[in-house]
């Protein structure tokens, strides 16, 4: 499946959605994540099995943002 927030590297990139209807939207977001060093470790090193999840992150603040 073609991701259209990603470039050919896999990584984040903006794109244009001048196209879409304005809509007003709200978002409020906030965490707290706690792990074993091993994890921020395979995070750093991008060796996960899920992927590159800082990626997933960067996608999720562009789609808010574009939508904001």
């Amino acid at each position: 499946m073609k991701f259209s927030h990603l470039d050919p590297k896999g990584r984040a990139r903006m794109v244009d959605v001048g196209g879409k209807p304005a809509q007003q939207r709200i978002a409020v977001a906030e965490g707290l994540v706690r792990c074993q060093r091993k994890t921020i470790v395979a995070l750093r090193d991008q060796k996960l099995s899920k992927g590159d999840v800082f990626t997933v992150a960067k996608v999720a603040a562009i789609q808010a943002q574009a939508r904001g």
